[in-house]
């Protein structure tokens, strides 16, 4: 008798037991903690194409502008931050009710832009008019008009109301392309894990999107803090995204994707894949946030 009893009462703890676990598991969202999720925290960089010098410029901007918008929807169904960053000609295009609904959710607004040493330039540049358009006339068929200095390319993003010190500024190849008010950026061309100063393009290797610490450096007088991240611009490069975030416990991982509906598919699976691994978002963090909240050690670029 004695022996059924100690029977019944070791299936009755584990009937227990075996609840306890389910149960935890329901109601694991109730009780996460940031420090709880073994995963990196993440930021995403979304760019926003100028198109300048095509004619049809104005309707692939208001097409774009439509996609961006659907992306911003499954971001802000999965509570996942985006920096959303855009160049001079998306300013007559951007519905202010929708910018204050993008920084109500969280998003950051930021710039965009492509140097004259870029593929597709936008029209602004503190560079002389000559060296200008003989750098365009090596690129294009048919070198683009100027639209104005680094100034005016500020100037025009200020109509927005909005504070912005942060984005990509194509600075990659020289640190001339960047405006006086940028002093966060995600586009420095150099790495953020091993020895600081190595340049990897953003295309190169998913392990770009790994940011280990925050680069510093010095530029026009003023001091500019970059991170890194890794271009998904495609399915396979977003998978291998998918499988670098997995080998990463801690640091900062970095990705940027464009608002253009070509190869958009990657973006959403990106957003998908996030979700499922951070179902709270509890580690979605703009570029700025980032840099401003200490999250990463600073090292300098020699």
């Amino acid at each position: 008798m004695r022996l059924v009893t100690n029977c019944l009462k070791k299936k009755t703890w584990l009937f227990l037991l075996a609840g306890i676990i389910f149960l935890s598991g329901c109601f694991h969202n109730d009780f996460t903690d940031e420090a709880e999720l073994k995963i990196p925290y993440y930021f995403i960089a979304i760019y926003n194409n100028s198109y300048h010098g095509d004619r049809e410029a104005p309707a692939k901007i208001k097409k774009d502008y439509e996609q961006l918008k659907k992306i911003i929807t499954r971001a802000d169904e999965y509570r996942i931050k985006l920096t959303l960053m855009f160049p001079p000609q998306w300013v007559n295009i951007i519905n202010k009710d929708d910018l204050k609904a993008w920084e109500k959710s969280g998003h950051e607004v930021g710039a965009y832009h492509q140097s004259v040493f870029h593929k597709n330039w936008d029209g602004y540049t503190n560079f002389s008019d000559e060296l200008a358009t003989n750098e365009r006339r090596q690129r294009t068929k048919r070198p683009e008009s100027i639209l104005g200095d680094l100034g005016n390319f500020m100037e025009r993003l200020k109509s927005l109301d909005i504070k912005i010190d942060s984005g990509c500024l194509g600075e990659e190849i020289s640190k001339a392309a960047l405006p006086e008010e940028i002093r966060h950026s995600t586009c420095s061309g150099f790495a953020n894990f091993g020895q600081p100063g190595r340049v990897v393009k953003d295309t190169e290797t998913p392990h770009k999107g790994i940011n280990e610490y925050i680069s510093i450096g010095e530029y026009g007088g003023q001091e500019r803090k970059w991170l890194a991240h890794y271009q998904i611009s495609d399915l396979k490069r977003e998978k291998s995204a998918e499988e670098t975030f997995y080998s990463m416990v801690k640091g900062v991982f970095g990705t940027s994707a464009g608002s253009a509906e070509v190869g958009s598919e990657a973006i959403f699976n990106w957003l998908d894949f996030l979700h499922q691994r951070d179902r709270d978002s509890l580690k979605s963090r703009t570029v700025s946030e980032v840099i401003k909240k200490k999250i990463l050690p600073e090292k300098n670029l020699p």
